[in-house]
């Protein structure tokens, strides 16, 4: 949806605004802040726990969704407001074809994710996400960042992605990778046993990891499942740095 508002920029000043219902990035509308470290967007009491935060584009609409855009902010769910590990700061299901994330950091204090493609509604597409900052409650039983689209969209990454999660003991993983094209350009992670999660069965999806580190509490950069496809991922240019090891194989 979103008739009317192509090519409309919502600008949102400094300081924090706080929310209490979701929020829906229509087709060509992006959503910019001020700076990730001078707009933040906070979830506040009352937002529907088994709610994600930012959709971009409407989730009921199955049809492909072009330019939809959020920018220079951050986002907070904070552990005072209880959430579902299921739930997202952001999601998409047909976002396509534009850069989608720029300068956003996401801050999960409760038990959301930070980011989830799923579905891919209108088929083959690209979308980009440039400088994302993803940080996870330790006790977070998310994934910092969910990929799953069931069609061939391209998700790339620019311009530096980094996973934290404060503190030890968080069980989930940096990027949980199960379906589509995937592209990595310099993730390092922090606090997280593993970094990269591949387990894409499907035989005709491709992906890439390069100039990319460990940090503490890292096992493995990048950990291939049993069901994941092999020789369906290059890593490149890439260091163990405070991972145990580089890549962990349990491929038949």
């Amino acid at each position: 949806g979103g008739g009317g508002s192509c090519g409309a920029t919502v600008v949102l000043p400094a300081g924090t605004s706080v929310l209490t219902a979701a929020i829906e990035i229509y087709d060509s509308v992006e959503l910019r802040g001020q700076g990730q470290f001078n707009t933040g967007l906070l979830v506040g009491a009352g937002f529907p726990g088994t709610s994600d935060v930012i959709f971009l584009c409407d989730p009921a609409v199955q049809l492909a969704c072009f330019g939809a855009k959020v920018s220079n902010l951050s986002i907070t769910s904070p552990a005072s407001v209880s959430a579902s590990s299921s739930t997202y700061l952001i999601s998409s299901v047909s976002v396509q074809q534009a850069t989608a994330i720029e300068h956003v950091a996401a801050y999960s204090l409760a038990e959301r994710g930070c980011f989830r493609y799923t579905n891919g509604y209108g088929g083959a597409a690209k979308v980009d996400i440039e400088d994302f900052f993803c940080t996870i409650s330790s006790a977070n039983a998310s994934d910092g960042i969910v990929i799953n689209p069931t069609t061939t969209v391209n998700i790339i990454f620019r311009g530096g992605l980094i996973v934290e999660a404060g503190g030890g003991g968080y069980a989930g993983n940096a990027v949980n990778w199960q379906s589509g094209n995937l592209f990595i350009e310099s993730l390092h992670v922090e606090g997280i046993v593993t970094g990269l999660f591949a387990q894409v069965s499907v035989g005709t999806y491709q992906g890439s990891l390069h100039a990319s580190t460990g940090g503490n509490g890292c096992t493995e950069l990048v950990k291939l499942h049993t069901t994941n496809t092999p020789s369906n991922l290059i890593v490149g240019t890439s260091q163990v740095n405070g991972c145990t090891r580089l890549i962990t194989n349990g491929q038949p």
